[in-house]
């Protein structure tokens, strides 16, 4: 059984442009999750939980946390877990039609030495061991690199 998954969104400035990304989650979040949107980049976690850190310009779809929580549950060296996207500047597919049409050939997870920051979901017993982490604007890249040092000896 997986942890129970907390939601947390910093706004940074970016109110207005929140809403999209509360109706996917409305939509898609499995029961049991709780959503704290904060306007600036604070630790809110809850020990035990895992953390799922979400751009406030970030809309969910349907399984998205599912299939997230089980790479990240698969191996107890995994720290940290981002999905693919066809939105993001960084780690992106390019479109969704290319997605639609490699989807089905690409491997269920891959190891990268950084994660994107659009949505991020760290496991629990990670940030129980470590903390939390800085501000600024890349600070989940320089985070995920950190752990991923970590969890490879």
């Amino acid at each position: 059984m997986t942890p129970p998954v907390q939601v947390l969104i910093p706004l940074s400035g970016a109110a207005q442009d929140v809403e999209p990304c509360l109706r996917s989650l409305a939509t898609h979040l499995p029961p049991g999750c709780t959503i704290n949107v904060v306007e600036s980049f604070r630790n809110l976690w809850v020990a035990g939980n895992d953390l799922l850190l979400l751009d406030p310009h970030t809309e969910v779809t349907a399984g998205f946390l599912e299939e997230m929580q089980a790479v990240l549950h698969l191996h107890e060296r995994h720290a940290v877990v981002t999905p693919r996207t066809d939105h993001a500047p960084f780690f992106g597919i390019g479109s969704q039609d290319i997605w639609t049409k490699i989807r089905d050939i690409l491997p269920r997870y891959q190891i990268a030495p950084a994660a994107g920051h659009f949505c991020m979901l760290i496991k629990g017993e990670v940030l129980q061991r470590f903390g939390l982490f800085g501000t600024g604007t890349r600070w989940t890249i320089s985070f995920a690199a950190s752990i991923a040092a970590v969890t490879r000896r």
